[in-house]
């Protein structure tokens, strides 16, 4: 289930205030917005899209993407890791460190995605709330 936040101007209001109140830098425009928590080590950003219903999905991302070149060096040593295990049946070591650890970083970023949506919707209805 995504997170939704309506696209009212009390909710623009309230985003604003986020920013205003240096909780959340970025910025909103009709359609989009985007924010990153005030935080030291935060690698993250929230953007805001506005769908069908007239309300805004979040969505984690990372502020750095990972450089394609990354991507193409974990995919192939993935590739022989699992056929040296496979063909000659020795180094099953690697081919386990290995996937462990993409699986670690990959959940790592996932959930750390979804706890910085939890705690911008948990400040977002804070000031929401208090807001008349």
């Amino acid at each position: 289930m995504t997170e939704t936040i309506s696209n009212t101007k009390k909710s623009l209001n309230v985003l604003n205030k986020l920013i205003q109140n240096g909780h959340y830098n970025g910025f909103i425009e009709s359609g989009k917005f985007e924010l990153t928590r005030n935080n030291f080590p935060n690698n993250y950003k929230l953007i805001g899209t506005l769908n069908d219903n007239g309300k805004f999905e979040l969505k984690s991302t990372l502020k750095i993407v990972m450089l394609t070149s990354g991507k193409i060096l974990a995919i192939i040593g993935i590739i022989l890791s699992m056929t040296s295990f496979i063909l000659m049946n020795k180094y099953w070591v690697v081919f386990t460190i290995i996937l462990v650890f993409t699986i670690a970083v990959y959940l790592g970023t996932r959930f750390k995605g979804q706890k910085e949506i939890k705690l911008l919707t948990s400040k977002f209805l804070e000031l929401y709330k208090s807001e008349i």
